[in-house]
Parts: C-alpha cells; sequence; structure tokens
C-alpha cells in the first residue's frame, strides 16, 4: 500500500513503466513481485539522508560558525542532498538483475534520479520548515526554504 503511494508520486516524471515494474520489485524468474521493493527503500534512504542533512546544518555545523545562517548554505546543503539522491536512484535500479522481459534504459534511471532529487527538495524544505527542530539551533534557526 505504502509502495503504490510511492510509486504513484515518483511515477510523475514519466519515466517506462517497466522501469517501475522493477522498482516494484518484480523478480528476476518474472513470476511474482518477490523482489527487493526499491521504491521503499530508496524513499527511506531519501528521508534519512535529508534527515542527517537537517540534523548536520541545523545541529553540528551551526556550533562552529554563524556564517553558515544564509540562503547560499541551505541551498548548498539541499543540492548536496539533490546530488546524493539523484546518484542513488539512478545507481542502485541497475546492481539489481532485472527480469529479462522488462526494458528500461539509462534515460529512465535518468529520469528517476531527478524524480528522487525533486522529492529529496521538497522533504528537505518541508523538514527545515518546522519551527521546534530548528530552534535546538544557535545561529541557523532562522534559515528555512521559505525564509532564508
Amino acid at each position: 500500500m505504502i509502495t503504490d503511494f510511492i510509486a504513484t508520486i515518483y511515477e510523475w516524471f514519466g519515466y517506462n513503466t517497466d522501469l517501475g515494474t522493477h522498482l516494484r520489485g518484480w523478480d528476476i524468474t518474472c513470476s511474482s513481485f518477490d523482489g527487493q521493493d526499491l521504491y521503499l527503500q530508496i524513499f527511506l534512504t531519501m528521508l534519512l539522508i535529508n534527515l542527517g542533512l537537517f540534523l548536520l546544518m541545523y545541529l553540528v555545523i551551526d556550533k562552529f560558525t554563524p556564517r553558515f545562517n544564509t540562503k547560499g548554505a541551505w541551498w548548498l546543503v539541499a543540492f548536496i542532498g539533490l546530488s546524493i539522491n539523484f546518484g542513488i536512484a539512478y545507481s542502485l535500479p541497475a546492481t539489481i538483475g532485472p527480469c529479462e522481459t522488462l526494458i528500461f534504459g539509462s534515460f529512465d534511471l535518468v529520469l528517476y534520479g531527478f524524480a528522487n532529487a525533486f522529492w529529496s527538495l521538497i522533504v528537505f524544505a518541508l523538514l527545515t520548515s518546522f519551527p521546534y527542530p530548528r530552534y535546538f539551533s544557535t545561529n541557523c534557526r532562522l534559515t528555512t526554504f521559505w525564509k532564508p
């Protein structure tokens, strides 16, 4: 059920449905969805990376320098997250052997990578918008997507 929701929001980016089938866990024997659920795995990884970057920006780097509370610093951290999440979404599905009847190429993986990067930006913007966790920060507590 959650995989279907994740698949729905990722598939807006128009990559091949065969890649979507592979990401849902269609096994190498082409018989059932018993393979690895890459949609959920990559989505959870994206959430954890964004949480880690949030903690790094607002709780670790914030303690060392007051100059990290600018719009540029927020976008730098967001771009690092976008890059990492794009790379994971682009490369991880290719490491799992797909069913031989599924046909998708590197362009489909690029579109999936862009989808993961886009949702990474949305999650990071939302995560940095909540006031409570940011108040543990000294210098960056007012730095958000909405008001950097």
